[in-house]
């Protein structure tokens, strides 16, 4: 095996530290699912521009800070996977006329990509800053939350059989994404360089 050339921090399973961004992560999404309840559908609109605005402040800061310490790699920032490719639709999807498709993507891929980083989330150089905890977790939260606030308060539909021809497009995309990884990762196996955890936990914990 080879060591993973980059430092990768694993949040480890049920610790204060995971627990702590877990609720974080669950009170992120509750809030504008709950709130839209009370708004008029102009005003849900505008929670989704919102929502967006937020996405891409968030891909900003993120890539900008990899770009200012010297770390962006085209190996490891390329967004080029499930989550990477959600984050990017969900800051074009609330500003576009034509949703239905981008839609449907993000709604059957992005749900389950962000719980799964949510749940087993892993960070590359990982810095400690509360600022890297915030573009994870958001990030992460919001490409769960804007299919589904979009399903519930703005009447987008999911087609039948939507989930069948979803699955298509994806394995098409993943046809394309698999041999451009391998390119830029040629590495089979890599075990990740364990960095000290760091329990971010009030005082008197």
């Amino acid at each position: 095996m080879e060591e993973n050339p980059i430092p990768i921090y694993v949040v480890e399973f049920m610790t204060d530290e995971w627990k702590t961004w877990t609720l974080f992560s669950l009170v992120f999404i509750s809030v504008p699912l709950i709130l839209a309840r009370f708004l008029n559908r102009r005003q849900k609109v505008q929670v989704t521009y919102l929502i967006g605005a937020i996405m891409i402040l968030d891909f900003i800061t993120e890539n900008g800070g990899y770009i200012m310490s010297g770390t962006w790699d085209i190996q490891y920032n390329l967004p080029i996977q499930l989550c990477g490719i959600s984050s990017l639709i969900c800051c074009v999807l609330p500003f576009i006329k034509k949703k239905d498709q981008l839609f449907q993507f993000v709604y059957y891929t992005g749900i389950i990509g962000g719980i799964m980083a949510i749940l087993t989330p892993q960070m590359n150089y990982f810095d400690g800053s509360l600022r890297y905890y915030l573009n994870f977790y958001v990030s992460h939260s919001l490409i769960i939350v804007l299919p589904i606030f979009m399903f519930l308060h703005l009447d987008l539909k999911l087609p039948k059989f939507s989930w069948f021809k979803i699955w298509i497009h994806l394995n098409i995309l993943m046809a394309i994404i698999m041999p451009i990884n391998f390119l830029l990762i040629p590495v089979p196996i890599t075990v990740p360089t364990p960095i000290p955890r760091r329990v971010l936990v009030p005082k008197g914990h």
